[in-house]
């Protein structure tokens, strides 16, 4: 069997650390798992937030800690649309996958966010840290012994 190849972008600053880049890839890794999604390419929007946007505005996510993806599958890309996913945490700084939850359906590429801004950058590819995942599994392990339940 062939090695998939799936394109990880992150947007915005690099995280303080690698081992977060690392997490947060293998956090965007899992929540695909979990939703079954074959995707192409998977856009890592930030870190782990309390928060998100309601009618424009900034509130506590009852949901609790979530790092936002969004993922492209061979038919988005076609259509030229992405699913938004909120990856949830067990905390703070545990990068362990409790719910993976979607958008209910994929927005255009050309959507924006409240600041008027793309989701999905037009020349993400210049403007996002790449990384290409040919393993079928990512390099940190959210449960790795070494790093007790996922955390850093």
């Amino acid at each position: 069997m062939a090695a998939r190849i799936v394109t990880y972008f992150q947007k915005g600053t690099t995280p303080s650390k690698p081992q977060v880049a690392s997490a947060l890839k293998a956090l965007a890794y899992e929540a695909v798992k979990h939703l079954n999604l074959d995707a192409k390419e998977i856009l890592i929007r930030g870190e782990l937030y309390h928060t998100t946007t309601i009618n424009g505005k900034i509130a506590k996510d009852l949901g609790g800690f979530h790092s936002i993806i969004s993922v492209r599958t061979a038919d988005d890309i076609k259509n030229q649309t992405f699913t938004s996913v909120h990856a949830y945490t067990a905390g703070k700084n545990d990068f362990t996958l409790v719910k993976a939850s979607p958008a209910a359906q994929p927005l255009p590429i050309t959507a924006t966010n409240s600041a008027k801004k793309p989701i999905w950058p037009q020349n993400l590819a210049e403007e996002a840290i790449i990384y290409v995942d040919p393993p079928a599994e990512p390099e940190f392990a959210p449960n790795d012994s070494s790093t007790g339940s996922g955390e850093l």
